[in-house]
């Protein structure tokens, strides 16, 4: 499903698209589409590894995702990059993040961003329809400040 929606006469666009492809290709994600705009639409889980650098390369940028997105144990200090809307489960656990900043506002599985650098959970998630798991931060979160800051349907683990 590997549907490509660029104008093929211009350079730039065809550089950044096999760049994209590339990248895509080698973290084995291949039930794709590539938007207008360069964003990367995903149907199936989203599982990935060995980001280097602690961030996404600036020529991906993930916008919807029909699964779940897995982005832990890398190092990222950043979520730059990943996706807008996910209609599944979001994992960062076990990375280096410092904010939650464009993580998607509404996870309807579970959340997980524990073992981080986190002293805020603002700007973050807003909705999570299963569990929120926050543990093993710079901030131990409270239940209380967890509720306030996202509407969390199942538990909260801190």
């Amino acid at each position: 499903m590997n549907t490509r929606y660029f104008n093929p006469k211009d350079i730039n666009g065809a550089a950044q698209l096999y760049l994209i492809e590339k990248w895509l290709y080698e973290k084995n994600i291949l039930r794709y589409k590539i938007n207008l705009d360069f964003t990367i639409d995903v149907d199936g889980i989203v599982l990935i590894e060995n980001i280097q650098d602690g961030i996404f390369p600036d020529y991906i940028q993930f916008n919807i995702i029909n699964g779940d997105f897995d982005c832990h144990s890398n190092n990222l200090r950043s979520l730059t990059g990943g996706p807008i809307r996910i209609s599944g489960n979001y994992n960062c656990r076990d990375n280096k993040l410092t904010s939650l900043e464009h993580c998607p506002t509404i996870i309807p599985g579970w959340f997980n961003c524990s073992f981080n650098l986190l002293k805020t959970l603002d700007p973050g998630p807003k909705y999570v329809g299963q569990t929120f798991s926050c543990r093993h931060n710079v901030r131990k979160f409270t239940e209380n400040y967890v509720r306030s800051c996202c509407e969390v349907i199942d538990i909260i683990e801190i």
